[in-house]
Parts: structure tokens; sequence; C-alpha cells
């Protein structure tokens, strides 16, 4: 008897030191507590994960080791469970220890049982495992159907925004067309060529609107560079963008406020779509640093070979970890459903695709001022007038204009008088016109019913390699394609007697470039 009593004992103390090392040694969080939830005995990883040492976590509530946003559900749902009956998993993000003041989480799934003696509960072992990481890469993917859904979101209001600027282009142009006929006519009394004017500029400015629009709407081209004015962007963009700094602070009871101090700068060299999404990124994100209202402030300076533009706000200001992760993609200090954290960093890929530099300067509780520096662009070589002249010495000659839009149909060859002009309805017709006759210019609206603008001038080069065509839209038609490879020249709608005639120009220099290069034998220019 007392040897089976001694083989008993070492068994036990096998077992125990067995279930120690094992309680010890794993990778998991394992730890006991009494019936009212306080901790009696935690494993070394735990202690490692927490950041305690094991006396100062014995008798704690576990409760206390809980994020305060999820404390008290973590409570109801442990507390909840009737003595014996099966515990539930319980996901709870618990609060870590660090030597900084600032305050850690890591997310745990935490699975518990009941120690029983006699038959009855008393106490609970628990293993509680890091899932910090998946929370993450799961997050993340969720943040990544919802950018694909808001980009398939963006694509399809560009295309609905691709075909209102059509419609709306096309009205526009009769508008100012026949408000530019009226006032050439000598004996229009003065009044009524006043009220031509005032339609006239009413006109150019929603021309303009649409044509912001149409930005917002499209993939920003930066191989389309162009001479803008910084402050004339500055001054469209919080125009435009105002019925959402201004309402939604007033909403709230606040107010914000936009101050200019713009000084007369050299143009510089870039994409006018890339500067109204830079602005305008930097606009509301000054807004939402401004919870309670302030002042916004943009300002440009010149110095030599640059032009600085500055963006100052009066919001609450950022700390030194935020400023140096400010341009980061996806980083952000707004919730989950207030942005895409994209906004800035955007701001600092096209600053730097464009050749310009951008940093932030913040303090805490004062503001933050954005600077971008950009190069002045290189001086631009006035308009050969040659060309003028050149036009002039042509002659006559036969243009083709293709346009769904009667009114258009009519405007145009009083505009362009001098010349035998036809006219085609649709692209259909346009193209039967090209069968029946050889045209020197063609001006062809893009969408239209049967064929496309692309299509009538990619026919009526191929018929006559001289023939120079014009395609009339308000978007770029862009290149690569062989039918858009055929378009020689763009007119873009809505246009203005002086725009017709400058294409015209062009176009008819071109033409005798080409008529010039058949007759002798060299090589066709092949663009404009």
């Amino acid at each position: 008897m007392a040897g089976a009593l001694q083989r008993s004992r070492e068994a036990l103390q096998e077992s125990e030191s067995a279930y120690r090392d094992l309680f010890d040694n794993a990778q998991d969080l394992v730890f006991t507590a009494d019936l009212e939830h306080r901790i009696l005995t935690v494993n070394k990883a735990g202690l490692g994960f927490l950041g305690y040492e094991r006396e100062e976590l014995r008798g704690r509530s576990l409760f206390d080791l809980v994020a305060p946003a999820q404390r008290e559900r973590v409570r109801e749902t442990m507390q909840s469970v009737a003595s014996g009956a099966a515990r539930p998993l319980v996901e709870a993000a618990l609060l870590l220890r660090q030597e900084t003041t600032e305050t850690a989480e890591a997310t745990f799934e935490i699975v518990s049982r009941w120690i029983v003696a006699r038959g009855a509960p008393i106490g609970i072992h628990a293993i509680g495992r890091d899932i910090t990481q998946r929370r993450e890469r799961e997050r993340a993917t969720i943040r990544f159907r919802e950018q694909l859904a808001q980009a398939e979101k963006l694509r399809a209001l560009g295309e609905m925004a691709a075909g209102v600027a059509h419609n709306f282009n096309n009205l526009l142009t009769v508008v100012v067309g026949s408000a530019e006929l009226i006032s050439l006519h000598e004996d229009v009394p003065e009044p009524i060529r006043q009220d031509t004017q005032r339609i006239l500029e009413s006109a150019r400015r929603c021309s303009a609107i649409v044509r912001r629009i149409q930005t917002f709407g499209r993939p920003i081209d930066m191989a389309d560079l162009n001479q803008i004015d910084l402050c004339q962007v500055a001054r469209d963009i919080v125009d435009i963008t105002s019925p959402k700094w201004r309402t939604g602070p007033e909403l709230a009871g606040h107010t914000v406020r936009v101050v200019f101090d713009l000084e007369p700068v050299p143009p510089i060299l870039s994409q006018g779509s890339a500067w109204e999404e830079i602005l305008s990124n930097l606009i509301f994100n000054a807004v939402d640093a401004m919870p309670e209202g302030g002042t916004i402030t943009l300002s440009t300076r010149h110095e030599p070979d640059t032009v600085t533009f500055r963006v100052t706000d009066t919001g609450t200001g950022m700390n030194e970890e935020t400023r140096r992760r400010i341009f980061e993609p996806f980083f952000s200090t707004k919730q989950e459903t207030a942005g895409t954290g994209l906004g800035l960093s955007t701001v600092w890929g096209l600053v730097s695709t464009l050749g310009g530099t951008v940093t932030v300067d913040s303090t805490q509780g004062v503001g933050t001022t954005f600077t971008m520096q950009m190069p002045v662009a290189a001086t631009v070589n006035p308009v050969d007038k040659r060309t003028a002249s050149a036009a002039a010495s042509a002659g006559r000659l036969r243009i083709l204009v293709v346009d769904d839009e009667p009114r258009i149909l009519e405007l145009l060859p009083p505009i362009l008088a001098g010349h035998t002009v036809d006219t085609a309805a649709h692209g259909g017709e346009g193209l039967r016109r090209l069968a029946e006759a050889e045209y020197d210019i063609v001006l062809s609206d893009w969408v239209m019913a049967e064929a496309s603008g692309l299509e009538v001038a990619a026919e009526a080069r191929s018929r006559n390699p001289n023939t120079v065509t014009v395609l009339m839209t308000g978007w770029d038609p862009g290149g690569g394609a062989r039918q858009q490879q055929a378009v020689d020249l763009r007119l873009a709608k809505p246009f203005e007697r002086e725009d017709v005639e400058r294409v015209l120009h062009e176009a008819v220099a071109l033409w005798q470039q080409r008529r010039h290069a058949s007759q002798t034998g060299g090589d066709s220019p092949e663009g404009a």
C-alpha cells in the first residue's frame, strides 16, 4: 500500500509538472481567474503580451485590462453565463502596459472553460490568442473593397458627367455663337448690345463650370501640360467648393472663412485639373481640421524662378508623429467612415510629378500650413502671325461641318463665310457626304448617331490625306488609336467666333503644307 501511494504521488507530481510546463511555455495568453473574474495566475507569454509582472496582476479584475470602449460589453457577456453552462468565445481589446504615456491595445480572441472541483465550478481557465494583425488585414481588405466601390462610383459619375457636358456644351455653343452673331450687326441698338454682352459673360461662366465638372470626372493626363495662373485657379476652386466648406460648418453653428492673399505670380507649367484636385483636397483637409470653425488663408508669392503657394488654417494642428506620416497613403486621423486617407498623399504625388515640392508646418492648437513651391514656366514664343496671312491667301476651300445639334449647323456657316460649307446632321450622313465629294477641311462633333467624330475623321483622311480634320468636343480625345491619330486639331466646346477663326487659320495653314508636300513629293506633315 505504501508503494502504491508513493507511485500515485509521483504520477501526480509529474502531471502537475507537465501542466505547469505547458502553462508557462504556451505561446498564447493563458490565465486562470476566480468566479468573480479576479486573475489568479498568468503564464509567461501572457505577462510578456500585457507588459506586467505576475504579482501586479494577481487579484486584479480581468475587466480592468479591457479597453474602456469594450469593457461593459465584455463584462455583460462573461458574467451572464450560468454556472456550469458552456462559455462563449469572446473577442476583446486588452490594454498593454507601455513605457510611454500613450495607450496601446491588442485584440485577443478568448476561449474559456470552467474549473470544476467536487462537481461544482470554482474558477475559470482561459486561453487568449492575439488576432490583432488578422483583424487589421480584414479591415484593410474591407477598406480596399470600399475604395474599389468608390472608384467604380466615380467612374460612373464621370461617364454621366461626360454625357451631361456633351449636351450642355452643344447648347452653350449655340448661346455663345448666336449672341456673337447678334453683336456683329452694326445696326443693333446699344441696350441690346449690352444685353448680348451679359449673355456672353454668363455663358462663359457656365462653360467654366462645365470644364470644372469634367476635370473632376476624368483621369488627369500629366503629359498634357499648359501654362496656368495659380491665382485664378485658387479663385475658381474656392468658388466651386464653397457649398461644401461653407454650408457644412454653418449647419453645425460654426463659420469657416477663406481669405485670399494672392500676389500676382508668373504662370507655371502644369495641368489645370491637377491643381484643382490639389487645392480642393487641401481646403477640405483644412475644414476637417477646424471642427469649431476658423479661417483658411490662400497665399501666393513670387521668388526667383519659383512660385510659392501656401494654404494655412487655424485648426487643431497635429503632433510630430502625425506630421511625419501625413503624406502616407491610407494614413488618416479621421474615423474610417470619414475618409480614405488618400487626399494628402494625392497632393504630394501630384505636386512632385509636376516638378514641385510640398512641405507642412503645424503646431497643436495653432494651425497648419502647407507650402508648395513650383518652378516658373519657361517663356512661350508668340504665335506666328504668318498663319493668318497664309490662311488669307488660301482662297475658297471646301469645308464639311458634321454635328447632331441643328443650331450648330446653322451657326457655323456664317462664321466660315468665304468658303464653301456643306453640313451633315449626324455621323452617318457625314460619311455619305465624304463618299460623294472631297473636302479640304472637316469639322465634326464627337458623339453622334451612326458614326462618331473619330470615325468621320479617319474616313476623311483615308479618302484624302491632305484633308485637315477638326474634332469639336469638350473632351480631349487623347491619342494612340488609329482613329484618334486621324484628328489634327480640336475645337473645344463651347466655342466663340474667335476660337473658330483661330482653328480655321491653323487648319488652312496645315492644309497648305500638306498640299505643297504632295505636289513637291515631300513628306506630308501628320499634325499641327
